[in-house]
């Protein structure tokens, strides 16, 4: 990824969101203040070569947008990596910018999720002996 963009990776570990402490996320890399990335290698060499024909896989869009609204950064790089293509097609490059509207219905989701996970914990003590 490095050498075919020129970009530098930093390693990101595990990132919790800004202002909601129960939302968290571990992006594979982070590159400068706005940008970050998710790396596939899979398994199946068809997966990559419809990813190389249609782009990043519908089903991978809650990860990427997720990690971006969890570590507020402007953009993802979608990187797929087969080495048993050939060579000009082993790394597959896209770059996914933040969604707003998707964040928040994230958002929306995350806090009645937590205030569901509140209401039962409230609920399982409500009685306990102190």
């Amino acid at each position: 990824y490095e050498a075919e963009t020129g970009l530098l990776v930093d390693t990101a570990g595990f990132v919790i969101h800004g202002t909601l402490p129960f939302v968290g996320c571990s992006p594979d890399f982070l590159v400068g203040d706005d940008g970050m990335g998710q790396i596939k290698c899979p398994h199946n060499p068809a997966v990559h070569v419809e990813t190389l024909r249609g782009g990043m896989p519908e089903d991978h869009v809650a990860q990427v947008q997720g990690e971006l609204w969890a570590t507020g950064r402007a953009w993802s790089d979608f990187v797929s990596y087969d080495p048993r293509m050939p060579a000009h097609r082993r790394l597959y490059v896209q770059r996914i910018h933040a969604d707003k509207a998707y964040h928040d219905d994230l958002e929306a989701v995350a806090a009645s999720a937590w205030a569901e996970v509140q209401s039962i914990l409230e609920f399982v003590n409500k009685g306990a002996a102190a």
